[in-house]
């Protein structure tokens, strides 16, 4: 055992274990080395992903309002208030440049489509009818209605990029194959059912009482009564009733998209900020690991340090064993 364990033999295990332990110190140190620059790189790239989103236009499609014409319209309200100079001021420039082109596609459609006994809707009065008027419009610009109605009609009197989107999307609606097929049938539609209702009515019984002294003792019921009128049949749609649904329709799907398109862009800035909140955790990350490779860089430099000063010693030594033994006394 003991010739076994030769100074040469140790020699060569001592070589192949820091042979072993350089080669691992090498391989530990690239990949930290390689990891921190990973790390780096994707804090980095974190650091340029912008937070800013822009909300895609949004858009109507008149096959949508075509397809949606035999929905009910709204009904609108209105309240008086005192308005002021400059909401008049803008709503007149509205009545002015605006509203006749968008009245010209319901008396397109009523000339086309009108029966005898129709009457032409006046531009004013269908305004207020559809809830553009003077009225709603300085309701919707006090702040108290938050509702889409109210924003649609902000937008129909200020925004010009709207005004073109609902005179080009309604307009085409109105000509649309469906909405001209029920223009068509109401055209050619007889009031050929009938529609009874039954109202409450207030009506005096007249009746004298009295034997000596006669008097007016006259009595008050209410009594049902059913009253009968023609109608059409059901689905017949007149073109002002098709015009108003055709606005109503464009608002709802306008402001549906707009919705969608915006809680969208709320999303991928969420995402987008949440990439960007670990940018901190991935650089402290890098720096960790580049300190570790550091401490592996030192430790492979101990044993260089120690390889070397080993071998310098052990060339020494072969040196002085080489030299003849000096005599003093010779």
């Amino acid at each position: 055992m003991k010739n076994y364990l030769t100074t040469a033999r140790l020699d060569r295990v001592e070589t192949i274990y820091l042979t072993i332990l350089r080669v691992a110190g090498l391989a530990i140190a690239t990949v930290c080395l390689l990891a921190a620059m990973f790390f780096l790189g994707d804090a980095l790239w974190r650091l340029a992903v912008s937070t800013k989103v822009d909300v895609e236009p949004t858009e109507v499609a008149s096959a949508d309002i075509a397809r949606a014409m035999q929905a009910a319209p709204r009904a609108n309200a209105e309240g008086e208030r005192e308005i002021p100079e400059e909401v008049r001021k803008t709503h007149k420039a509205f009545v002015d440049t605006f509203w006749p082109r968008y009245y010209a596609i319901y008396k397109s459609a009523f000339d086309s489509y009108k029966k005898a006994e129709d009457e032409l809707i006046s531009p004013t009065d269908l305004m207020n009818n559809l809830g553009y008027g003077l009225e709603s419009y300085a309701a919707s610009v006090s702040g108290d209605d938050l509702s889409d109605e109210a924003m649609a009609v902000q937008q129909l009197v200020q925004n010009a990029d709207y005004q073109t989107m609902a005179l080009a999307r309604v307009g085409e609606a109105m000509r649309a194959r469906t909405t001209v097929a029920l223009l068509t049938q109401y055209k050619a539609a007889t009031k050929s059912e009938q529609r009874c209702v039954t109202v409450p009515q207030t009506r005096v019984i007249p009746q004298v009482c009295g034997y000596y002294y006669v008097y007016d003792c006259s009595i008050t019921r209410t009594v049902n009564v059913e009253r009968c009128e023609a109608v059409y049949p059901d689905g017949i749609v007149s073109p002002a009733q098709a015009f108003e649904r055709a606005d109503f329709t464009f608002v709802d799907l306008y402001f549906s998209d707009r919705a969608r398109k915006t809680a969208d862009a709320n999303y991928e800035i969420s995402k987008r900020e949440e990439t960007r909140a670990k940018i901190g955790p991935n650089l402290q990350l890098a720096l960790m690991i580049v300190g570790a490779f550091l401490a592996v860089m030192f430790f492979f430099l101990i044993i260089a340090i120690e390889r070397h000063l080993r071998k310098v010693a052990y060339e020494a030594g072969a040196k002085a064993e080489a030299l003849p033994d000096h005599d003093p006394a010779t």
